[in-house]
């Protein structure tokens, strides 16, 4: 019982604040209804200002095209701001019948401006036309007097060179013969000048002959002397060659007791080889100028023949061939000219007859330049009279007065009026023409737009005013009074809901019979109530605080989490990447995903070590009698890497097998065709060079006598090569095979060095 009064005295409590609130709720109420009311009338408002601003504009706008139609033009049209007409008045804007009547008119008048336009033109293209034919007509009669004396001249040119042509063809009749007197003298010069020649280059034949002779016979003399004292040393040579002990290869004796000398210096095969072969060039050199020496006395006697007697000089022949060169050269020039001169003759006859052509066609076309002169004339006359007549009428039918107005601007240099076929004239009538069209163009869209707008306005108008009366408003200024804002409305709702809210709750727990019948029992402590009640209201202020401190933590983790969503989707392409350059990583190092744990860099050399094992088996093949071969393999050993590994491939079994298993001996021909093949290899990188000194330190005590023989071939043949091949042993059977060697002795007092050349002794 004691808990439903309590509930009861709380809800009594609510209930009273909810009554005391009672005012408040209806004045809210009522503003939420009137709001209501208003927010659809905005909208009419809002388009009747709208519709309000265009007339203006639109008025002000036809205002301003009526200022830039000329005055002469719109005498008894005022404009609307003219007549003092407000905004709204009911009075009918300016006749937009007499506008469009008035553009009638000058647009009527557009055909008969253009007409003037055209004949203007006509006027000034038949002037420019008299102009040019007047003087096309002058030019061609001044032509034709040019071309008469033309004629004079070409006939008088004409009989001098007939007179010229005929002296220079008597002048190239004697070519024939002055060709065969040069032809002539040329060739007894020419036989003169072979003749000099010929005497000069037998004489130089004839010494040449006597010093190819004097060769031949010393160097005859030397290969005889040389091949005697070759002789005389067979024995001598013999001699030098014979030792202790050993044949004879003449007599077959063992004992030398007294073997030949040399009785002077040595001569050797080659030396007389060499002499023969000069002695045999020099005398078929002989043989060559003594042929040449025959050729040349046997032709310096043809040319003589030819010349039959003939004793002049060359100095003498070549007078004679200069003067018939000359005779030749003026024949060649009087028929030369005699050609040209008839070609010019041809050619100035040819002149003489275009000339009078000419002088003739420039006598017709005189004429009738002067012909098309007239006609020109009397044609500009007549478009000249025609455009007169059109602007006359357009004064007259267009108000655009457009025609008189230029003439008071478009003047001469003299200050006189132009004519009015004056292209700048016509232009200024034509442009003012069409400037008034326009503007009177403009005047009557103006006019049509106003009275669109005003239409527009007034049924605007006649909707706000229905609206009005419909959402029960005196004026639009209490609309605007009643209007709330999209924010304002929300939050009165909202009040007005919880107020409902509040009530219902309040009335349900006054309707609930543990309720009522607390009510009817003993009064209710109010104090105590108001006590919890305040007590309630506290503990739900700092509730929602709390709420509030949530709220606000919330949304502030809810910001990190999209921040955080945001670093990492940009993080993705990194971590993508990331992954790559691990795994290339791991493939470069040799860990990681790399199944071979095989490195880069072993990789690499891998590559090399498959060629040093290759140049490797080259040496081995021979110090192992072929039974080995080094191979590289990729296997792993226990849990380190791989890609430098090599193994042993017994060639007798065909089983490969690890290095280790080799014996002393095996191993140290193996370290030592390893160590040959990276040699070769080096010299394969730097292109071809050989390294000049190799050291072996050791090993050779595990060998048996027949593997030391094969080392020791193999090192003799890199020593053929030009190498300096080092071994460093203390095996005693190296001592023997070695020439030159470096001994090391050890003594108390230090070490010393001995160099021992078995070679020398």
């Amino acid at each position: 019982m004691a808990a439903a009064q309590d509930k009861a005295a709380r809800a009594l409590v609510v209930e009273a604040q909810l009554a005391d609130d009672a005012d408040e709720v209806a004045r809210s109420r009522a503003t939420l209804d009137a709001a209501l009311r208003a927010a659809p009338v905005r909208a009419h408002l809002e388009l009747l200002a709208s519709a309000e601003t265009e007339v203006v504009r639109r008025r002000d706008a036809l205002d301003a095209a009526v200022q830039g139609v000329p005055s002469g033009v719109v005498q008894g049209i005022p404009s609307r701001a003219a007549q003092g007409i407000p905004l709204g008045a009911a009075q009918e804007e300016p006749d937009a019948g007499r506008w469009s009547a008035l553009l009638a008119r000058v647009t009527a008048g557009d055909a008969t401006i253009e007409e003037a336009v055209r004949l203007g033109d006509e006027v000034v293209t038949g002037r420019a036309d008299i102009v040019r034919s007047r003087a096309e007509s002058a030019r061609l009669s001044r032509r034709a007097e040019e071309l008469a004396d033309d004629v004079i001249a070409h006939t008088e040119g004409i009989d001098g060179l007939t007179t010229t042509h005929e002296e220079l063809l008597t002048a190239a009749g004697s070519l024939p013969a002055a060709e065969s007197a040069l032809a002539e003298a040329r060739r007894r010069r020419d036989l003169r000048r072979a003749v000099d020649r010929g005497a000069l280059d037998l004489e130089e034949s004839v010494d040449r002959l006597r010093e190819w002779t004097d060769a031949e016979q010393s160097a005859r003399e030397a290969y005889l002397e040389l091949r005697e004292a070759r002789l005389d040393g067979m024995a001598a040579e013999l001699a030098a060659s014979l030792s202790d002990g050993a044949a004879c290869p003449v007599c077959g004796a063992q004992d030398h007791p007294a073997p030949a000398s040399h009785t002077r210096a040595p001569v050797a095969a080659e030396d007389v080889e060499e002499a023969e072969r000069v002695h045999q060039s020099l005398l078929a050199a002989r043989a060559d100028a003594a042929a040449r020496v025959a050729r040349l006395r046997g032709a310096q006697e043809t040319r003589l023949a030819q010349l039959a007697g003939d004793e002049r000089d060359e100095e003498a022949l070549d007078d004679e061939v200069r003067q018939a060169d000359a005779a030749v050269a003026r024949a060649k020039e009087a028929r030369t000219a005699a050609a040209d001169v008839a070609q010019e003759l041809e050619q100035a006859r040819r002149d003489l007859e275009a000339l009078m052509g000419e002088r003739l066609l420039s006598v017709e076309a005189a004429g009738a330049a002067e012909a098309a002169a007239t006609a020109h004339e009397r044609r500009a006359g007549d478009a000249a009279t025609r455009l007169q007549a059109r602007l006359v009428r357009h004064r007259d039918e267009c108000p655009c007065a457009c025609v008189d107005a230029p003439a008071r601007t478009a003047t001469t240099e003299d200050g006189d009026p132009k004519e009015p076929w004056d292209p700048e004239r016509l232009r200024l009538v034509a442009e003012r023409h069409r400037a008034v069209r326009q503007a009177l163009g403009d005047v009557v869209r103006r006019v049509d737009q106003v009275e669109e707008s005003t239409t527009r306005l007034e049924a605007q108008r006649a909707t706000t005013e229905a609206a009005l009366a419909g959402a029960d408003f005196s004026d639009a200024q209490e609309v605007r009074s009643a209007l709330l804002s999209p924010a304002a409305l929300q939050s009165l709702r909202d009040r007005l809901r919880r107020h409902e809210e509040a009530l219902v709750r309040v009335r349900a727990v006054l309707d609930d019979p543990d309720v009522v019948a607390a009510l009817a029992s003993d009064p209710v402590d109010v104090d105590a109530t108001a006590a919890r009640r305040d007590a309630t209201v506290e503990a739900a202020r700092r509730a929602v605080h709390r709420l509030a401190d949530a709220q606000g933590t919330f949304r502030t983790g809810a910001a990190l989490i999209a921040e955080i969503d945001a670093h990492v989707t940009a993080l993705e392409p990194l971590l993508t990447r990331q992954v790559v350059v691990a795994e290339v990583a791991d493939a470069a190092t040799g860990s990681g995903s790399n199944t071979l744990r095989m490195p880069l860099s072993s990789y690499v050399l891998a590559a090399r070590l498959e060629r040093v094992a290759a140049l490797a088996n080259e040496r081995l093949a021979v110090m192992g009698e072929g039974r080995f071969e080094l191979r590289h393999t990729d296997d792993r050993r226990g849990n380190g890497r791989s890609g430098l590994g090599l193994e042993v491939v017994d060639l007798w079994t065909g089983q490969p097998r690890a290095t280790s298993t080799l014996s002393g001996g095996e191993s140290f021909m193996a370290s030592l065709a390893l160590a040959l093949g990276l040699a070769d290899a080096v010299r394969e990188e730097a292109g071809g060079i050989d390294l000049q000194t190799l050291f072996v330190d050791e090993g050779f005590g595990t060998l048996d006598d027949e593997s030391l023989e094969q080392v020791m071939a193999v090192l003799d043949t890199l020593r053929d090569g030009g190498r300096a091949v080092g071994v460093v042993s203390h095996v005693a059977d190296l001592r023997h095979r070695i020439p030159h060697q470096l001994r090391v002795l050890k003594t108390p007092h230090g070490s010393s060095v001995d160099v021992v050349d078995l070679a020398a002794g």
